[in-house]
C-alpha cells in the first residue's frame, strides 16, 4: 500500500465513522472496539494481523514489541499522525487535521 492508499484509506474511514472508538476508562483508543468502531491504524489491520495484545499501545509501542505487521514500518510516521487525529482530537476537527497531515506528508485530500 502507497502512503497515499493509505492515508485515502483512513481518511474514508475515519470521516465515515465519525466518533472515536475510545475504551471504557475514556483514556485510551481502541484499534477494535467491542462495538466494531476502530482507530485510524485499526483500519488497515487485517483479520490475520490483529492481536488484542496490540490494544493499549501506540504505534511507536506496536513496534518496540514487534506487533506492528511489517507492511506498515515504512510507514509509521504517517500512521503516528493518523493515530494522533483519531487518539487526541474530536471528530468535527478531523477533516481539518487530516487536510493538514496531507500537506505535511506530500499527500492530497481525497475527493468525494
Amino acid at each position: 500500500m502507497t502512503p497515499q492508499e493509505l492515508f485515502n484509506t483512513v481518511y474514508a474511514h475515519l470521516l465515515k465513522q465519525n466518533i472515536q472508538a475510545k475504551m471504557h476508562d475514556n483514556v485510551g483508543c481502541y484499534y477494535r472496539a467491542p462495538n466494531g468502531n476502530m482507530c485510524a491504524v485499526g483500519c488497515l489491520i487485517t483479520d490475520e494481523e490483529y492481536d488484542p495484545d496490540m490494544e493499549g499501545m501506540d504505534v511507536v509501542g506496536l513496534r518496540k514489541e514487534a506487533l506492528l505487521p511489517d507492511w506498515m514500518k515504512p510507514h509509521a510516521e504517517l500512521l503516528t499522525d493518523l493515530q494522533a487525529i483519531h487518539d487526541d482530537s474530536q471528530p468535527d476537527q478531523w477533516g481539518r487535521l487530516l487536510a493538514k497531515v496531507a500537506r505535511e506528508h506530500n499527500l492530497e485530500v481525497p475527493t468525494q
